[in-house]
């Protein structure tokens, strides 16, 4: 017989909790620190261009996750992602360059 087996958890992957369809599309990031703000999770960085998003530029950036936030230090240069989400825009995946 072919009784399907027990695998209902094999349904179509969920939306995430914000129930948006479209995924936040990541950029990669190269830069270098210039400054931290920890108080406002946000770091100066000095980037280069950032696919057909933005053109070279130094400017502040949201670091979302506390742990990425700690691997920024000024002077240090580094390797990201950079997720925009219409008009948000935060860095993550950080780790140094190559």
């Amino acid at each position: 017989n072919s009784a399907p087996k027990s695998e209902s958890a094999s349904s179509a992957p969920s939306a995430g909790a914000s129930g948006q369809s479209s995924a936040v599309p990541p950029y990669p990031l190269h830069g270098k620190v210039l400054s931290v703000d920890t108080a406002a999770k946000s770091a100066k960085i000095d980037a280069g261009p950032i696919g057909d998003w933005m053109g070279a530029m130094t400017m502040d950036y949201p670091v979302k996750d506390s742990a990425d936030l700690s691997k920024l230090t000024p002077g240090t240069t580094f390797d990201a992602t950079v997720y925009v989400d219409g008009d948000n825009f935060w860095v993550a995946d950080v780790k140094p360059a190559k």
